[in-house]
């Protein structure tokens, strides 16, 4: 009775905010993702995606740590390869979090469904998700959890970039001192560096998988890469559950392109890869280097 209570409560106060909410589209550890729609006083209505989080189901360290981390990030951005947060509401133990809809899925769905991406496709999306990261590291920000599940396609068949989970704020662009000399820079201090293990092992850095203080946004480099390669062979580089054996194939560079594509990668592609795939991150391609690349000037 009590809940029939709530979800009325909870309708009516969305209604009197101008949302409606539908059908589940998504589900998460400590949340669900319904379509939703907002009808402003002027009648427009407005699609949108709702990511609704229970407070009460979620265990301390998301509700604490995580959570708070994400709303404050996700609010604060705004970028054309960004997901876009429209409104943030919390009802008792409840947020309901009202994001722009993607009706394309994710990257991982429509490459399930379409196989690898052409290059020129490829370069494309791929310049996008550059932009996105680079505007992300630019205001200080990891994100920590680059996967293509987690990379959207909006209604102009561009890409966007979601779920802040595990982003992190490694310095602060609005301070008036910060020990970052540069965003893309060598210079980034160890006290901005990681040692939580965030994200899916088949996207993540070696360094992360062996629990070393990590730079997040080297890390991230490392993320793009595999998901370029998954873009381009329709499958990981590497896919080994045993995390010892697979930090060895990371190491050796044990990964194979496929070869059985209707068109073989280019040179360039297989660089551009190969360049963010480096398994020491003091060597690994930055990513203003990596705009700098022939495959991604190259038309």
């Amino acid at each position: 009775m009590s809940t029939t209570v709530h979800h009325v409560s909870f309708r009516r106060a969305l209604l009197q905010s101008g949302f409606h909410i539908g059908a589940k589209i998504g589900k998460g550890t400590f949340s669900s993702v319904r379509l939703a729609k907002h009808i402003n006083r002027r009648g427009k209505i407005t699609l949108l995606a709702c990511k609704i989080v229970r407070l009460d189901r979620c265990s301390v360290e998301f509700r604490e740590k995580f959570f708070p981390r994400e709303l404050e990030i996700l609010t604060s951005l705004r970028h054309p390869h960004l997901l876009y947060v429209h409104r943030v509401l919390q009802l008792e133990q409840c947020v309901f979090i009202f994001m722009q809809y993607a009706p394309g899925g994710d990257l991982l769905q429509y490459i399930n469904e379409h196989g690898p991406l052409k290059e020129l496709a490829a370069k494309r999306w791929f310049g996008q998700l550059l932009l996105a990261i680079r505007f992300l590291h630019s205001k200080g920000i990891a994100h920590r959890d680059l996967k293509c599940d987690n990379i959207l396609i909006n209604g102009r068949h561009e890409l966007l970039v979601g779920d802040f989970g595990f982003a992190k704020r490694c310095w602060n662009t609005h301070a008036g001192h910060t020990s970052v000399a540069m965003p893309d820079g060598e210079q980034r201090s160890h006290q901005n560096w990681s040692e939580t293990f965030c994200g899916s092992v088949a996207y993540a850095a070696p360094e992360v998988i062996m629990a070393q203080p990590y730079d997040p946004m080297v890390a991230d480099i490392w993320s793009l890469g595999v998901v370029l390669f998954v873009m381009l062979n329709c499958a990981t580089p590497f896919s080994e559950d045993n995390l010892s054996r697979l930090v060895r194939l990371q190491m050796d560079r044990m990964y194979v392109y496929n070869d059985l594509l209707a068109q073989p990668l280019t040179t360039e592609a297989r660089m551009a890869i190969d360049e963010m795939l480096e398994p020491y991150p003091q060597q690994r391609i930055s990513l203003s280097q990596l705009k700098k690349l022939n495959w991604l000037r190259t038309k």
